[in-house]
């Protein structure tokens, strides 16, 4: 309960801090990040707790060698901000999961024959991107073209964190996306507020992997960019409410 209660202080915290910057703040938030994982590291893992252990050790010994113990502070100052987004990510999941459409496509999956639920893709060749889209009445707006480092190793696919922008001067992408706009509005009506969509461009053509249309990490990266006020005022608009911003 008291875990709850840290991440729900979080939360709160940081939506204020967004809305109505206060520096005071900060030092009150890495204090609660550093209390909500003091309580919930030991209902981990063994290998989780290891590799925490390490990264503190690992931590402690750039600061120490550097005499940059401030930068520690700093650090768990700016990560304080996660633990309320992966919150209003699950939130926004639970509220997801009580739409009928949801619930229809739990049961189909449900009824199909165990032997039928794999679903094999082809490996398209290329560079992995996302696109940070907003979605409103007029249509969709392009924010920003991503890219995200993925790599094949050892048979196992691994996929890095989306650069905010690294994307932008890719040769012919963003006019690409800007064609291809029309199509994802028409292909999924009544999206309304953020959206990312994930791609791979070839050089000439993007072929369009998954639509998310929820709040994706590379909303934290255009916060930093845009400012977090503004884009949460740009997203709340293009969602039609833009009277609460």
């Amino acid at each position: 309960m008291l875990r709850i209660a840290l991440a729900g202080a979080l939360w709160a915290l940081a939506v204020f801090d967004i809305l109505y910057p206060v520096q005071v703040l900060a030092p009150a938030m890495a204090i609660l990040l550093v209390g909500f994982v003091a309580l919930a590291l030991p209902r981990t893992g063994r290998h989780t707790q290891a590799l925490c252990g390490a990264l503190a050790a690992a931590t402690a010994g750039l600061a120490a060698a550097y005499g940059r113990w401030d930068a520690v502070s700093d650090g768990i100052a700016r990560a304080a901000i996660f633990p309320a987004f992966l919150s209003t990510i699950v939130l926004l999941r639970a509220v997801a999961d009580q739409r009928p459409e949801i619930a229809a496509a739990r049961r189909m999956f449900a009824a199909l024959d165990p032997a039928r639920r794999w679903v094999f893709e082809p490996w398209l060749g290329g560079r992995a991107l996302s696109l940070s889209l907003l979605a409103s009445a007029d249509g969709l707006e392009l924010l920003s073209c991503n890219a995200i480092g993925c790599r094949a190793d050892g048979g196992r696919l691994a996929v890095g964190a989306p650069e905010v922008g690294a994307a932008d001067g890719w040769p012919g992408l963003r006019r690409a996306a800007l064609e291809l706009l029309p199509e994802l509005a028409a292909a999924v009506p009544g999206l309304r507020g953020y959206v990312g969509v994930d791609g791979v461009w070839d050089g000439r053509r993007l072929t369009v992997l998954e639509l998310n249309p929820r709040l994706t990490l590379a909303y934290a990266g255009l916060a930093e960019r845009l400012g977090a006020a503004e884009l949460l005022r740009r997203t709340l608009a293009a969602a039609g409410a833009g009277g609460a911003a």
